[in-house]
């Protein structure tokens, strides 16, 4: 900033550009007292995967169906609600039984057995996101009545787009043709 005063060394304190070279260069040559980068803490990569690390966390391991997954589009879906359910009340006695057998059985098989009963869920059924289509009102048939929230939604939109004022002047417009349609 020419013509400025201002204090020594400001650029550096006010313009990176300035800061980044006055670090890493002394003249026009690259600084040779840098020291060398190193990590701020020394990263530990494990050779081997942990014995105690749990099964899903393997890709193998965690193939299960989602809705949106390859193994869904493969399953059928019931098309009998009464089947599903009574599937998953199936699953979920079992899971109660097993609940039950927590100390005599080992957890591996515990854990096993409800992976096993997880894989055999029925998938989500399919939800449609598209917008229904509502028929057009039959000629003759009466116009619905906004609801008091409906009404106030409306307001709230002209008061939007007009302006508080010009709703002031459609409001009075409005009861003034009402009061002359009245009195005809």
């Amino acid at each position: 900033v020419q013509g400025k005063n201002h204090p020594s060394l400001w650029e550096y304190s006010h313009i990176n550009i300035f800061l980044a070279y006055r670090m890493f260069y002394k003249g026009v040559s690259v600084n040779p007292d840098l020291p060398l980068p190193r990590a701020p803490r020394e990263v530990v990569v494990p050779q081997q995967k942990p014995k105690d690390m749990r099964e899903y966390a393997n890709q193998e391991a965690s193939r299960r169906s989602s809705v949106n997954g390859d193994d869904a589009k493969d399953v059928k879906i019931t098309a009998n609600p009464e089947e599903r359910r009574a599937m998953l009340k199936e699953v979920r006695d079992h899971l109660d039984l097993l609940r039950d057998f927590a100390g005599v059985i080992p957890q591996e098989q515990l854990d096993e057995r409800k992976k096993l009963l997880f894989r055999a869920l029925p998938p989500v059924p399919p939800v449609s996101f598209k917008r229904r289509r509502y028929s057009k009102p039959e000629e003759g048939s009466p116009v619905p009545k906004l609801t008091a929230p409906d009404e106030m939604m409306k307001d709230s939109v002209v008061r939007e787009a007009h302006g508080d004022e010009e709703m002031e002047v459609d409001i009075i417009k409005q009861e003034f043709v009402s009061e002359e349609t009245a009195t005809n």
